[in-house]
């Protein structure tokens, strides 16, 4: 499978003063490696599918982690006369649908579309109009209640959260505000002579904004504080491949899409690592339209305008880890990627709908929160976790209670299970087998209990003491 294609050492783009060790650094680390994954590598299977029954026109064609949750956006303009853009919060762990989030656009087409978070609150940005109309977008920002706080209008659509404010791309660069205020707090100006405005935004840590330019392309970085700017991301291949347009940020690994490919640096050194090609195959699909990191591992989408799209997922050496069928999402699969701890949720819109599908190495033993509430390695859902790794719950009562194997036997195996649930460890376990007391709580009490009963010493099994609810409603580790 394709890796990061080796360049010569002057190929190295240098983004400060470090170019004579981003010459060195890029002839290391852009060396071929071995095509295989690890062979314990997790399996990634959908275990989530989510939807709404009205007003989702393009229902998945931007997604956002916002806390625990999961937001997806759904432009809807033009669908059924809509001028009205909504946004849906979802828990992750269930499917449920927590908050409708709308957006009064007065329009029924958009250019422009995103959805972010600053902490907890969610926010969603629209540009109305066609790109050649010259609309600037606004960006709606709602309380954890789904209640609107702020609009800010109108320099733009694309929108990031940093820190407690909300950073917003277009025409000129980008713009810092305040939510609570709606005042503008600070500007970081990049040449734009024909007002074209953003591609996209990223952060680097805390400290590092980086705004990708539509035209002349290329990925300005600046300091959140200051507003200094402190280096710049090129390329050779001017305007015509939208260098920038997705961006994803692993540590001070910049992923940065420029179709059909996507190039890799690191922009604490200064280095361009290599490009990661499209798999063989995948023909006319617009490899690199989405861009997330999962686990260290680079989600790429790559949806089609004919047959069905896809998303890769690639290690840290540019070799195919992993690939997510769409499985009758559609050609629109891979559109919008979202990082959910290793869980990855993939965005399949459609003109009039479309649907969100969630991935996770659900049955590997280790609980992926937030889209895993236990994962207990197996797929019998009479034990407590079922195959899709929720709580659900036991069948068998305080017989199950401190069998986190399921083989019938409380053993010292178990009790370790226990107690590195109890440290907040990977662990097998869940509530409705775990915690062995009935408190609430995976502890270390619930472990030492295990081993009395390892031991052949009296305990008394607690967790039948919570009901079916109670196990449900709590998402572990707690």
């Amino acid at each position: 499978m394709p890796a990061y294609r080796r360049v010569p050492a002057g190929g190295a783009r240098a983004l400060g003063a470090a170019l004579a060790l981003g010459a060195a650094l890029t002839a290391t680390l852009t060396a071929t490696p071995s095509a295989a994954a690890p062979p314990d590598a997790p399996h990634y299977r959908p275990i989530r599918r989510l939807s709404v029954a009205e007003n989702g026109g393009h229902f998945g064609a931007a997604l956002s982690a916002v806390g625990t949750r999961l937001l997806v956006g759904a432009p809807n303009l033009g669908t059924a006369g809509s001028t009205d853009a909504y946004a849906y919060l979802f828990d992750p762990a269930t499917g449920e649908r927590i908050d409708d989030l709308r957006v009064e656009v007065g329009a029924d087409r958009w250019w422009q579309f995103s959805v972010g978070a600053v902490g907890e609150q969610p926010l969603v940005g629209i540009a109305p109009g066609d790109e050649a109309d010259g609309l600037d977008g606004s960006v709606t920002v709602f309380d954890e209640a789904g209640g609107p706080i702020r609009t800010i209008c109108c320099p733009g659509a694309i929108a990031l959260g940093v820190g407690e404010h909300v950073l917003v791309g277009g025409a000129g660069g980008g713009s810092l505000y305040d939510p609570a205020s709606g005042n503008l707090v600070r500007t970081y100006p990049i040449p734009d002579p024909s007002r074209r405005g953003v591609l996209s935004l990223a952060l680097v840590g805390r400290s590092t904004i980086l705004i990708a330019a539509a035209h002349p392309v290329g990925i300005h970085m600046f300091d959140v504080r200051t507003g200094r700017a402190v280096g710049f991301v090129g390329t050779r291949h001017g305007d015509a491949r939208r260098f920038g347009s997705a961006m994803a940020v692993n540590g001070a690994t910049l992923a940065a899409t420029e179709n059909p490919q996507v190039n890799v640096f690191d922009v604490g050194f200064g280095v361009y690592l290599g490009t990661i090609d499209p798999p063989p195959g995948l023909g006319g699909a617009s490899f690199g339209a989405s861009l997330a990191y999962a686990g260290g591992l680079l989600a790429i989408g790559a949806p089609s305008g004919g047959d069905v799209g896809a998303v890769h997922l690639h290690d840290a050496n540019g070799n195919v880890f992993e690939s997510l069928p769409a499985d009758g999402a559609g050609p629109g699969f891979g559109r919008a990627v979202a990082a959910l701890g290793r869980s990855v949720a993939v965005g399949a819109p459609t003109d009039d709908g479309g649907e969100v599908v969630i991935f996770s190495p659900c049955g590997d033993g280790a609980v992926d929160a937030p889209v895993e509430q236990c994962d207990d390695g197996n797929a019998d859902d009479t034990d407590g976790c079922d195959a899709a790794c929720r709580i659900v719950a036991s069948g068998g009562g305080d017989d199950d209670c401190g069998d986190v194997d399921g083989n019938g036997a409380r053993s010292v195996s178990d009790a370790v299970q226990i107690l590195r649930a109890a440290a907040q460890l990977d662990s097998a376990c869940g509530p409705a087998r775990c915690d062995v007391d009935g408190n609430g709580a995976i502890g270390v009490t619930d472990g030492v209990q295990i081993l009395r009963a390892a031991a052949g010493l009296p305990f008394t099994p607690g967790c039948a003491n919570r009901t079916a609810s109670e196990r449900s409603s709590r998402a572990f580790p707690p």
